[in-house]
């Protein structure tokens, strides 16, 4: 280190992120030295700090810590101090400091004991090398002064020197304003306070005192000066400020870097000469207050990112190298010369990269070991690793005795570079003839290179560098002209050599990296330095930054291009992917060669290593060419399986590596060695092909040869389509997902050019595609396969073959699917008549499609032509396959699902028992098939009320799918899916949750976001949510659904309709009556159009808008409805089914409004009897229809038979739903109303309790369900003149009913009016007449003028004037009608379609 070299530090306060600053400082000095980074003490002659700089300032100089040490000491520190005190006071306008000072001088002085000196050792230090001073401001003078531990040659400081401890300079230089008391020091007992509102940046008076000390040698002598802050703090005010420090804290926040910008401007020339450095993290720390010291990860974190920038990292390297001072003065010193490599104007560097190249490479001077250190940089061509070397050897040519830059491309250019050194070495060092040799001859070359290694392998002279660049030629290999030993030419054992190759095998050598693309920050900074523009930047720029995948050369080229075009960046986007040879060729109109690179493009860059593949290895150089036409980012061995077996439809190269692993790993180890894959660091076995390189390999095929390939890669990845029903399907279908597409993406290219594949194999592998696309829910993409692989069929084996007439049948299962009914029954009637031509009535495959036909009436409710259908189907397999085969049980437990539509759930549980009794016989208890028959069953106990049997079937299939399937298998997920509808119908809605969170997750995983089976989860959540009143959340789950199925499946899809339904019933909750008719209308119109008028899924919605037009008073309208949908289901389904009660049960609902009792009494008896007969006296439909009877005697004035229909309902809910389920709920809110009625006040008030507590543990504080029986409480309250009680539960359901539902709901104006009620009964006319005509006006907006709920707020409107003068009356005023709302909670049966697989 030469004499006199100065180095000067400075540190800013900031309170606790004083540690950004100390992680700073540690970067710097690792930097330094990264096997043994230094103290700052030792390299730096003055540290100077204030406040929280000065504390740092004082653990490194005066007490010699290293980073490490002062970071444990300062964050133990910050913990302790920075606690509040237990009080704080204001006393006559003096503040007291917000922390304890005298916690601040205990941890000072412990830290101090554990350094080995005494609690109250001086601050003074007089032989210390490291001068160490913090800032303090006098409060009598307001001046900076500087606590020192040295004596000051041009001031006297010597009252300070000789008495200030290092704990008392400590809190001097942090007694800040709020946060600490002043401080009394010195024998004048002068009085300090915060040094930071003096110099909270100390560069002034750092250079000031360092002057004062120097004197005039101080520019002369500086090495480097280090300003290091603490970040950009936010612009607010500390807590419990009092007038006018606000002013003052907001002026110390700016001053630091503030001084440093004007300490900057005034030694602009320290700066120009590489002698300044400020470092400040620029953004992260604003809202990190300087007393939050819960804050540390946070800061660390922010720090970290700041560091690790590019613009920082070579900030201190530079700075770093100034520190050490580390240029080589010995005698082997010779002159820098990379005569030959292109200097590049537009390099970015990889900070990552170059950090573990110097911790290898660079000299340790201090180290007495001596040894060879050698890195390789390895990687695919144009990747940058010249570049990067070029720029290694730039930046830190001082620190090396020599640094010469080898051709090694071949072993004769690499013998030239060395001669070439010959003249740079120092006079006397070697023989001038070598020095001046003239070489003639390959003795004159053996005699220099042989001297050049020597004078390298001498013992003291170890600080070189060689760099040995482009080692491409695999000597191993022993075709390749050239091709060398690299280890010959190692001279000595130590100096430090840098080695560039494609050969993975060199990295052995030493230590190594693989070279990858660079991220998308270098990508776009590469490409801005090469094209001058913002390009990158937009959205064409960004995906051509995704095309080149990081790749440096092909962004060179790229930017290059389209500046010197003056082409726009979508436009080059365009020309990449349709004229990409073009493109990509080096000369020409297209494009010049990139003289920074030697050759100049890619599309050259990598034909000498191909060549060298395809010389050595056949199979690795014809794997490459098929891997071009798969996805590029997942190349494993099991990809090949399907020609594994070989075959004549196989190359013979192809059944080699695929039938033998050894082989294929010979194969793919020539790739990797040079570079032409990579290996895949999170899948193991599997590898991965740039982009750009995969692009290439496709190019580099001609037109027939590049067709062959193609056929073979669908073929590849076809024919490796597993079935639905293998274990782990799933895994292995969302792996080849990738592949498929890519697959068809150039399928589409080649019947683009009116091509196509007509041979069988390809076909049929392009069938399986479309059953990969069909299961994966891409329709789209599946029908496009079954196209082209029904084109090609027919045009090789003819319509009527057999394999034909199988893509027939798929795409009949295709339109099922995606709702083109009558699509799918043409192309099962083709499947079926073409079958039974070639097979006869009674084959197999003929009777899988009389099966699909079934379950195609099914769909469209031609329920007795489905029956026909699966009967003929039963009855053939029975005959030719027997009663229990899979098959025929197959069919049977179609059979069952029918009858469950129809209402025959005796025969359907009997068909179901016979598929489950078939399956375990013939496949065993826990075969997957078995586990679906043991779903469905559950299904059909769960819609037979038989609750506790369904969950102990989905319990079996679930169980059983796990352990046969895994849990994450999507059959798995569909029994999750069951489970969680199963809980939200017993009420357990946390569990529901909890299932449906599972079950979507686990689909989104393994289906995808947009899959329709995730979809349906997504859909039950919003019926979930529905349910738990969370209206928001719900409605964000249906748009999702409803988005989801209207871009898989089209507007018109009976799914999409479900979810449109779905919709419609959320807004009827919302009050959003105009838009639930709008919902509803659509799933009208568009199930009317795709299944017909009389299907039953039209005929719910039918049902759904009668509900609707009872809500808005429209009962003419309603009626209408519920006779539509009454009539169709009779006739679909039967005066019976379950279905038909339902709207029965709602056509009793609406007598009942209309005050029609009498009907509304037989509507409700058909409904009991029917749902007894077909459910059973305690299923939860009954027991519904029991409680609107209970509503229905009550209104008839009949409260004995109310109290004991009531009574049935409530038992036969508790014990079937539990005494907490809301439904049974729902049954003690309407006994608390009949026992009201009957004046029985202290019973119902205990029934409205219950009913309140139960709904707020299940549902919240805020949902509509507690809210009306919160609303009913009022009523009570009034009833019993407890008026105040009264208003305080109608405020609350108002105010809840508010935020949930809105202003103008119905619900929130029923409590309007009966707010106005209460007003009345307690003389407040005025307020019950604004709480009337508010509900009023909302009451003609929501549901019209001639509603019921209108009509009565009007006649209490009118009631008023008789209560304000009672004497204007010509006869007794007509009873006040007090409209008692949301008391009797009928169950409107909305049918909407909760999902399942």
């Amino acid at each position: 280190m030469p004499a006199g070299a100065l180095r000067l530090l400075a540190l800013d306060g900031g309170g606790v992120r004083g540690l950004s600053s100390l992680m700073i400082l540690r970067r710097l000095m690792a930097t330094v030295d990264p096997d043994a980074p230094p103290k700052p003490c030792d390299y730096f002659d003055m540290i100077a700090g204030t406040s929280t700089g000065g504390l740092i300032a004082i653990m490194l100089g005066r007490l010699g810590m290293t980073v490490d040490e002062c970071i444990d000491a300062y964050t133990t520190l910050s913990d302790k101090v920075f606690e509040k005190k237990s009080h704080r006071v204001t006393i006559k306008g003096k503040l007291q400091g917000r922390f304890d000072g005298a916690e601040l001088e205990r941890a000072v002085k412990t830290i101090v004991v554990n350094r080995g000196l005494g609690a109250d050792v001086l601050l003074k230090d007089l032989d210390s090398p490291c001068k160490v001073f913090v800032c303090a401001t006098s409060k009598e003078t307001g001046d900076t002064v500087c606590l020192a531990s040295y004596r000051s040659p041009r001031s006297d400081n010597s009252d300070l020197l000789n008495t200030t401890t290092i704990w008392q300079a400590c809190r001097a230089t942090s007694a800040a304003t709020t946060f600490f008391d002043p401080i009394a020091i010195g024998p004048f007992n002068e009085h300090f306070v915060d040094g930071a509102l003096g110099a909270n940046n100390p560069i002034y008076a750092l250079w000031n005192q360092a002057q004062d000390v120097w004197g005039d040698q101080l520019r002369g002598s500086l090495k480097c000066l280090v300003s290091i802050g603490t970040g950009l703090p936010a612009l607010r005010p500390v807590r419990d400020d009092v007038l006018g420090i606000w002013a003052t804290l907001k002026d110390l926040a700016t001053e630091t870097e503030k001084t440093a910008q004007q300490f900057h401007r005034d030694k602009s020339e320290l700066d120009d000469e590489g002698r300044y450095y400020r470092f400040n993290v620029d953004r992260g720390l604003e809202e990190i207050g300087l007393e939050e010291s819960k804050k540390k990860t946070e800061i660390a974190a922010v720090t970290r990112r700041y560091v690790e920038s590019q613009a920082v990292f070579k900030q201190m390297k530079a700075c770093a190298n100034n520190i050490a001072g580390r240029e080589y003065y010995g005698p082997y010193r010779t002159s820098f010369s990379l005569q030959g490599v292109p200097v590049s104007n537009h390099f970015v560097a990889r900070p990552l990269v170059t950090v573990e190249l110097e911790e290898c490479l660079l000299p340790r001077r201090r180290s007495r070991a001596t040894q060879r250190r050698i890195f390789v940089l390895h990687g695919l061509g144009g990747i940058g690793k010249t570049q990067l070397a070029a720029d290694f050897a730039r930046r830190h040519r001082a620190v090396f005795s020599s640094v010469f830059w080898l051709d090694g491309r071949s072993e004769d250019r690499l013998r030239q570079s060395l001669a070439s050194c010959a003249a740079r070495l120092p006079e006397g060092q070697i023989s001038e003839r070598s020095r001046n040799a003239v070489l003639y001859s390959e003795e004159d070359l053996k005699i220099v290179v042989a001297e050049v290694l020597d004078w390298l392998a001498q013992p003291d002279n170890s600080d070189w560098l060689l760099i040995f660049d482009n080692v491409d030629q695999d000597v191993n290999q022993g075709s390749e002209t050239g091709a060398y030993d690299v280890r010959r030419y190692l001279p000595g054992v130590h100096g430090s050599v840098l080695i560039t190759t494609r050969l993975l095998r060199l990295a052995q050598l030493g230590k190594s990296t693989q070279l990858r693309g660079v991220d998308k920050q270098l990508a776009t900074a590469i490409f801005q330095q090469w094209g001058g523009a913002e390009g990158a930047l937009d959205e064409a720029g960004r995906e051509l930054l995704g095309l080149l995948g990081g790749l440096p050369l092909a962004l060179a080229q790229a930017a290059s291009y389209i500046r010197e075009t003056g082409l726009d960046t979508a436009s080059y986007v365009r020309l990449y992917k349709q004229q990409w040879d073009d493109l990509m060729e080096s000369g020409g109109e297209s494009g010049s060669p990139l003289v920074d690179y030697e050759q100049g493009s890619v599309a050259t860059t990598w034909t000498v290593s191909f060549n060298a593949v395809e010389a050595q290895n056949k199979n690795a150089a014809n794997l490459l060419r098929l891997w071009a036409f798969v996805d590029g980012r997942d190349l494993w061995h099991g990809l090949l399986q399907a020609a594994a077996e070989g075959g004549e439809q196989w190359p013979g190269w192809l059944c080699d590596v695929a039938g033998n692993e050894v082989r294929y790993l010979d194969a793919v180890r020539l790739l990797l060695r040079y570079s032409m894959i990579e290996s895949q660091e999170s899948v193991q076995g599997s590898h991965i092909m740039h982009p750009v390189v995969h692009r290439w390999a496709s190019h580099i095929q001609d037109g027939a040869e590049k067709r062959e390939v193609l056929r073979l890669a669908v073929m590849v990845v076809g024919l490796s389509v597993p079935s639905s029903t293998s274990k782990d399907y799933w895994v292995v279908q969302r792996r080849l997902l990738p592949h498929a597409e890519r697959c068809s993406w150039w399928i589409a290219e080649i019947y683009k050019a009116r091509r196509s594949f007509d041979d069988t194999m390809a076909t049929d592998a392009m069938h399986l595609l479309g059953i990969l696309y069909m299961d994966q829910g891409r329709l789209t993409e599946a029908e496009s396969m079954f196209q082209r692989a029904l084109e090609g069929s027919e045009k090789a084996l003819g319509r009527d073959h057999t394999s034909t007439l199988d893509t027939v049948n798929n795409l009949g299962l295709l339109y099922t699917d995606q709702g083109r009914l009558t699509e799918a029954e043409s192309m099962y009637q083709r499947a079926l008549e073409g079958y039974e031509k070639a097979l006869g009535r009674d084959h197999p495959s003929t009777l899988a499609t009389v099966n699909n036909l079934g379950s195609l009436y099914r769909d469209q409710g031609r329920l007795t032509e489905a029956e026909s259908m699966y009967q003929r189907a039963l009855e053939g397999k029975e005959k030719a396959l027997g009663q229990d085969h899979i098959s025929t049980l197959n069919t049977v437990n179609n059979l069952g699902s029918l009858y469950k539509d129809q209402g025959r759930l005796t025969e359907a549980e009997s068909m179901f028992q016979r598929a489950l009794e078939g399956s375990e016989k013939a496949l065993g208890r826990d075969h997957t098939s078995t586990l679906d028959t043991v779903n469905n069953l559950s299904n059909l106990y769960r819609n037979q009320g038989r609750l506790t049997e369904a969950e102990s079937m989905y319990q079996r299939a679930l169980e059983g799918r796990e352990k046969a399937l895994g849990r994450d298998h999507t059959s798995t997920l569909d029994t999750v899916n069951n489970l969680g509808i199963l809980y939200a119908d017993q009420g357990r809605l946390t569990e529901a949750e909890s299932m449906f969170q599972r079950a979507l997750e686990g689909k989104e995983k393994a289906l995808g976001r947009d899959h329709i089976s995730t979809l349906s989860t997504v859909n039950n959540l919003g019926n979930l949510y529905r349910d738990q009143g969370r209206l928001t959340e719900a409605e964000s789950m249906f748009q999702r659904a409803l988005e989801g199925k209207e871009k898989a499946l089209g507007r018109d899809h009976t799914s999409t309709l479900d979810t449109v339904n779905n919709l419609g019933n959320l807004y009827a909750d919302q009050g959003r009556l105009t838009e639930v008719e709008s919902m509803y209308q659509r799933a009208l119109e568009g199930r009317e159009k795709a299944l017909g008028r009389d299907h039953t899924s039209t005929l719910d919605t039918v049902n759904n808008l009668g509900l609707l037009y009872a809500d808005q008073g429209r009962l003419t309208e309603a009626e209408s409805m519920y006779q539509r949908a009454l009539k169709g289901y009779e006739k679909a389904l039967g005066r019976d089914h379950t279905s038909t009660l339902d709207t029965v049960n709602n056509l009793g609902n609406l007598y009942a409004d209309q005050g029609r009792l009498t009907e509304a009494e037989s509507m409700y008896q058909r409904a009991l009897e029917g749902y007894e007969k077909a459910l059973g006296r305690d299923h939860i439909s009954t027991l519904d229809t029991v409680n609107n009877l209970g509503l229905l005697y009550a209104d008839q004035g009949r409260l004995t038979e109310a109290e004991s229909m009531y009574q049935r309902a409530l038992e036969g809910k508790e014990k079937a739903l539990g005494q907490d389920h809301i439904s049974t709920l729902n049954t003690v809110n309407n006994l608390g109303s009949l026992y009201r009625d009957q004046g029985r006040l202290t019973e119902a008030e205990s029934m409205f309790q219950r009913a309140l507590e139960g709904s707020e543990k299940a549902l919240g504080r805020d949902h509509t369900s507690t809210l009306d029986t919160v609303n009913n409480l009022g009523l009570l309250y009034a009833d019993q003149g407890r008026l105040t009680e009264a208003e305080s539960m109608f405020q609350r359901a108002l105010e809840g009913s508010e935020k949930a539902l809105g202003r103008d709901h119905t619900s929130t104006l029923d409590t309007v009016n009966n707010l106005g009620l209460l007003y009345a009964d307690q003389g407040r006319l005025t307020e019950a007449e604004s709480m009337y005509q508010r509900a009023l006006s909302g009451f003609r907006v929501a549901v019209g003028p001639s509603h019921r709920k209108t009509q009565l707020a009007m006649r209490n409107l009118d009631l008023l004037p008789h209560a304000k003068d009672p004497s204007a009356a010509t006869e007794p005023p007509p009873p006040k009608a007090k409209v008692k709302i949301l008391e009797k909670l009928r169950v409107k049966l909305r049918g909407f379609t909760k999902e399942r697989r």
